[in-house]
């Protein structure tokens, strides 16, 4: 099942990252990791992805942060992911330019669900 789609992760959480890119690529997917902001900026100025999957609550520069500065050169879509269940984030999220938006812990087959609309 090769559909030759890459997708950026994009979390400080290294069991998140494993977790994901195991899952994906067992799907087919090609995935590209970053740890944060400056790796993720890295990775979309050299490689073309078809979705970024990226975490809000990470050190330095967090995911609204990195969304707004993804949006100024990239449209490639976003599913922001969050253990933050606070009133306002999924606003936040779309206000920043992400696509779509998955609370952690999410259930594998919601996040698939979600990234089939994408790419």
């Amino acid at each position: 099942m090769q559909n030759s789609k890459t997708i950026l992760i994009v979390d400080d959480d290294p069991s998140i990252r494993k977790f994901l890119e195991a899952n994906l690529t067992a799907r087919g997917y090609t995935v590209s990791l970053a740890e944060g902001g400056p790796q993720a900026f890295q990775i979309l100025s050299r490689e073309p992805v078809n979705l970024i999957l990226l975490d809000i609550m990470m050190p330095g520069m967090d995911g609204f942060a990195v969304c707004q500065t993804i949006r100024k050169t990239v449209k490639t879509p976003i599913i922001m992911l969050s253990a933050r269940e606070g009133e306002g984030d999924n606003e936040k999220c779309l206000a920043c330019g992400a696509e779509d938006y998955v609370t952690k812990p999410f259930p594998l087959k919601e996040l698939l669900s979600k990234i089939k609309l994408y790419v």
